[in-house]
């Protein structure tokens, strides 16, 4: 028998938005529904169908989501890998939905969002980096903290596997024979906990094999002072896929031999990555982008005042960048 994930896969929506339309769910756009109820029919899906709900029972289809993006210069913020991957998921997911998504940009903590002041969308989307002050502010309105997140964050989040992601690309160095590596962050403060919480997989992996860990961070993607004694590690654990792309130039600009001289892993799962051919970890950051656009679209008022913790899986890809340590 067709299932739902099948239906999905086929039509590239979530289950949750498929199960909806089977149920008859009255909070899905007529067109989505017909669609997949169209293809459910197609693939011979058994099981009854409950007939379209009457425009009596429905209200107007056209909803409004926000995104809200805090930085100093976040206008590129989607010109990014990553998070124009979670942005185009979430867009496409309220697109199918009916729901149009209105963004807005805002360069400093101190602002207050347009859309909040105005109160005009259903829920929120939150990128970025901000402080807590600022989460406090989203506290009356239905807000999800997407990929990001800060300590003592009073809002719902949806995360990669951070902590287990970095322990895998750490745990597949050590199985390479590698003792001394080095763990390589961004410096961001507390506006995001993102490198630390990084930080802290690859510690767990190196605890558990009995080895010491090496913790730097940088504000910045030039390393060339935490790489003064490079000569110690035969191996780094980076934050990001940008980081250890920026890591690579500079080892390369000492003169080291890679990945014979050094093996490097990263965190992301980026285009520019693999090209170069990094072993990384890959969130299902398409995944990330479906699944927070419909807890908002679906289940707005459930993510008041809620500590929700939304974990997405992903996995480790090795590549050529990490090798058996000489």
């Amino acid at each position: 028998m067709i299932s739902q994930r099948e239906i999905a896969r086929r039509l590239g929506l979530s289950v949750m938005t498929i199960s909806r339309a089977l149920r008859g769910h009255p909070d899905l756009s007529p067109a989505t529904r017909e669609r997949i109820i169209d293809e459910a029919t197609k693939l011979g899906y058994s099981k009854d169908i409950p007939p379209s709900p009457t425009s009596a029972d429905t209200e107007p289809r056209t909803r409004r989501m926000g995104l809200v993006a805090y930085g100093p210069d976040m206008t590129p913020l989607f010109e990014s890998e990553t998070p124009r991957r979670i942005y185009l998921a979430i867009q496409q997911e309220c697109q199918h939905n009916g729901a149009e998504t209105l963004v807005e940009f805002l360069p400093h903590p101190a602002e207050t969002p347009m859309l909040l002041r105005k109160k005009n969308v259903r829920g929120i989307f939150l990128f970025g980096r901000y402080t807590p002050d600022v989460a406090t502010r989203f506290k009356d309105v239905p807000t999800l903290a997407v990929s990001s997140y800060i300590r003592d964050n009073p809002l719902p989040r949806i995360v990669a596997q951070n902590l287990r992601g970095m322990r895998e690309a750490t745990t597949h160095l050590i199985s390479l024979g590698h003792k001394k590596i080095l763990y390589l962050g961004l410096d961001e403060g507390d506006l995001t906990e993102l490198y630390r919480e990084r930080g802290d997989g690859y510690i767990l992996a190196m605890q558990a094999s009995g080895l010491k860990p090496v913790l730097r961070y940088n504000p910045g993607y030039d390393f060339h002072a935490q790489l003064g004694d490079i000569g110690k590690f035969t191996a780094i654990a980076c934050a990001t896929d940008g980081v250890a792309v920026a890591v690579r130039q500079q080892l390369l600009e000492r003169g080291l031999d890679l990945p014979g001289d050094c093996s490097l892993v990263g965190f992301d799962g980026t285009t520019e990555g693999r090209e170069l051919g990094l072993s990384s970890y890959s969130p299902d950051w398409t995944m990330m982008g479906k699944v927070a656009a419909d807890l908002l679209l679906f289940r707005p008022q459930d993510l008041l005042g809620k500590a929700l913790h939304v974990v997405v899986p992903g996995e480790f890809i090795a590549r050529s960048s990490s090798v058996k340590a000489r």
